[in-house]
């Protein structure tokens, strides 16, 4: 999976994606970050499910991205 070139003006986001016969779906997270650390901290965190389920693990996977 990629994210948009422009996904690093975003605080967070989320996105959907299939693999297989699963459904996923990805939190996205920037965040300040010190000159050592380029300016730059992104993190992505994401779930598969053999379920319509994904979007009740949103808020969890959000949190974890921060």
């Amino acid at each position: 999976m990629s994210f948009q070139s422009c996904c690093y003006l975003l605080s967070d986001e989320y996105s959907y994606f299939v693999h297989d016969e699963q459904l996923g779906l990805a939190a996205f997270g920037s965040g300040e970050a010190t000159e050592a650390e380029r300016n730059a901290r992104f993190i992505s965190v994401g779930i598969l499910t053999k379920h319509d389920t994904a979007w009740a693990h949103a808020a969890r996977l959000r949190d974890l991205a921060r």
